[in-house]
């Protein structure tokens, strides 16, 4: 059987600027702590630096993605003009 990548793998593959834009719409959709935003922050630094985030990073990283997915900040054809940013961490986390 041919498996593709995990969405762990695929949540690594996420560029810098996704974890940035998911930091935004956090902040504006006031759906995560400050501690969390600074995560997401923090690992767009990291990417852009050309570090890789650590598996338990990347496990942290999922959570905070699904949540902001799960909380409604992050959509298929979002309104707020970033459907391909929307598009790009849904697909990583495997939603339809």
């Amino acid at each position: 059987e041919i498996k593709g990548p995990s969405s762990m793998e695929k949540i690594a593959g996420l560029s810098p600027e996704v974890f940035g834009h998911a930091a935004k719409k956090a902040t504006v959709y006031k759906l995560l702590n400050d501690k969390h935003i600074k995560s997401l922050k923090g690992w767009q630094t990291r990417l852009r630096t050309g570090r890789t985030l650590t598996p338990p990073q990347m496990s942290y990283a999922e959570g905070l993605l699904r949540e902001l997915a799960e909380q409604g900040a992050i959509v298929r054809n979002s309104q707020d003009g970033d459907k391909e940013i929307c598009d790009q961490i849904l697909d990583a986390l495997g939603v339809e």
